[in-house]
């Protein structure tokens, strides 16, 4: 049956069947009905029965109408388009600048520039920066600026090259539109190293303006701030940024000495007390990690001293006050601020996530690691941390699911082996938890992964293997910090009580940044968590069940 025209009346009464007007054919017409169920704060579903009848009403749409109506879905998908376009292009990332005829102690300066250059875009709040964890594994590769665009899912690329001309250094930039594959514009920079500060400035502004953003005066007075003039202090800081992301024991021990050194030079350069911070933090996981998160939390406090709107000083700050303080309120009030004065710096969300997750603030976490996703869709720890968050929740699953997304990125990334086989083990399928971390392990045989793998031996069944592992551990722990957290871990799989409770209590002593978060979320001690002794340790980290 071929129809002439069609009606259609929508209207939403206190009835909740209803019947509306009918549409007329040549022969035959069609009676529409529909049940109106309505679903509070979810607005309404019509379920549509179609049945054949006589005509009885007649109702023509004119050519007219229909041109009308065809031509106003095309303006609107026209419109659609160009807005879309505009939204991508506020999405950019700032790929390492390639480094020519670099004395190895230059070659800093390639992500080092780039580096700053995030920094910078980053206080553009209606721009989105992929940070320069994201950006730095496309150092060197010969692949297309648009490639890596679509795998890091933004509008636009800044890249470009430095290369050294005897007492001077050439810049070659150009800004890509991804989806085009065009660039937008480029321009090459002759300049000595005092004028670095120049260099950047102009950066900053030709590409802020070839984008699609409407910036106030007081916004791209902030792209251009500069918090020092002196060259050598300059270049001290971008070598601590430089080997701050590394995030590997000789590396850190260089970051911290040059932001040091830069501080010593500058006392007054919130940048380098901020920078301090985060290395110390991080620093923590593989020195002494009392004295590493005294020195964060005396420099993120300084930093803010020097400027309260330094959102990386408030990120540190928090994640002080979260993992060696245990002030949570204070501790969600440094994110919190950190978030109102940089929305768009995706660092920060891995520590606000992993703070409501040890609160078990579950569906809050969720979002947090949504958004922080939407910035840095490629980050491993961002990945592996929302697996984390989804196993804490009670959904194994979502668990799993996440944390083989992050080993599609890297197969070896510790943590997302550690959370995967967790996620198992909640399961009960031994077999595959204990493959998974046998694999943490064969990545390297450290007292994480040697603790986790003698755990899912002892639940499995497996005592005497984990026993030998456990043997293992005393053993490293003569020549090397092993945390008394981990060697808790392994008495809880072999149901030793006391000696449980007594590496717990030495966890306390130590104020082991990882203990709240083990208390008060990790599957693995669930049936400890409604025992007297369990509850104490709880309250003394200032949580309760």
């Amino acid at each position: 049956m071929a129809l002439q025209s069609v009606s259609l009346e929508f209207k939403l009464g206190e009835t909740s069947d209803r019947e509306h007007l009918r549409t007329t054919g040549k022969q035959k017409s069609l009676k529409i009905s529909w049940k109106n169920l309505g679903f509070p704060k979810r607005g309404y579903r019509f379920r549509a029965e179609i049945e054949e009848t006589e005509p009885e009403t007649e109702i023509l749409l004119t050519r007219r109408v229909t041109t009308r109506v065809c031509q106003i879905t095309e303006e609107d998908e026209a419109t659609s388009l160009r807005l879309n376009e505009a939204d991508r292009m506020k999405s950019i990332a700032v790929l390492p600048f390639v480094t020519l005829g670099m004395e190895t102690d230059e070659e800093y300066l390639g992500l080092s520039l780039a580096d700053v250059l995030i920094t910078g875009f980053s206080r553009a709040k209606q721009l989105a920066v992929r940070p320069t964890s994201a950006v730095r594994p496309f150092a060197n590769q010969s692949r297309s600026s648009a490639e890596i665009g679509r795998e890091l899912r933004v509008g636009a690329i800044l890249e470009g090259s430095v290369q050294r001309l005897g007492e001077r250094l050439r810049v070659n930039v150009q800004l890509v539109n991804v989806a085009l594959e065009s660039p937008i514009w480029a321009e090459k920079f002759d300049f000595k190293f005092t004028d670095i500060f120049d260099l950047q400035d102009e950066i900053t502004l030709r590409v802020v303006g070839a984008l699609p953003l409407q910036l106030s005066a007081a916004e791209q007075r902030k792209l251009t701030a500069r918090w020092t003039e002196n060259a050598e202090v300059y270049r001290l800081y971008l070598k601590a940024r430089f080997y701050l992301p590394r995030n590997d024991p000789e590396s850190l021990q260089k970051a911290i000495s040059f932001f040091q050194q830069t501080i010593a030079l500058a006392p007054e350069a919130a940048p380098a007390h901020a920078g301090l911070a985060e290395a110390c933090i991080v620093g923590s996981y593989f020195f002494a990690p009392q004295e590493m998160m005294r020195q964060a939390r005396s420099a993120a406090a300084k930093a803010i001293e020097l400027d309260s709107q330094s959102f990386e000083a408030h990120v540190s700050l928090g994640a002080v006050k979260s993992l060696y303080d245990w002030e949570w309120q204070e501790a969600e009030r440094e994110f919190k601020r950190a978030v109102q004065l940089n929305p768009n710096y995706a660092p920060m969300y891995r520590w606000y996530g992993m703070f409501l997750t040890s609160q078990r603030r579950f569906d809050e976490a969720f979002a947090v690691f949504e958004r922080a996703l939407e910035l840095d869709p490629l980050s491993l720890p961002l990945n592996a941390y929302f697996g984390l968050a989804c196993l804490c929740a009670g959904e194994p699953d979502r668990a799993i699911e996440q944390c083989h997304k992050t080993l599609e990125l890297d197969a070896r990334f510790l943590p997302a082996l550690g959370f995967l086989g967790m996620s198992y083990l909640e399961k009960g399928d031994f077999a595959r938890a204990v493959a998974t971390f046998e694999k943490q392990c064969e990545t390297q045989r450290a007292s994480f992964p040697l603790a986790n793998l003698a755990h899912a031996y002892a639940v499995a069944g497996r005592e005497n293997e984990a026993r030998k592992i456990l043997a293992e551990l005393n053993r490293m722990s003569q020549k090397q910090s092993v945390l008394p957290l981990f060697l808790a871990l392994v008495y809880a799989g072999l149901d030793e009580k006391e000696k449980l409770y007594d590496c717990l209590k030495k966890a306390l002593d130590e104020r082991n940044v990882l203990l709240p978060s083990y208390l008060n979320t990790d599957p693995r001690f669930q049936g400890l968590r409604s025992e007297t002794r369990f509850q104490e340790l709880l309250r003394r980290v200032g949580l309760t069940t």
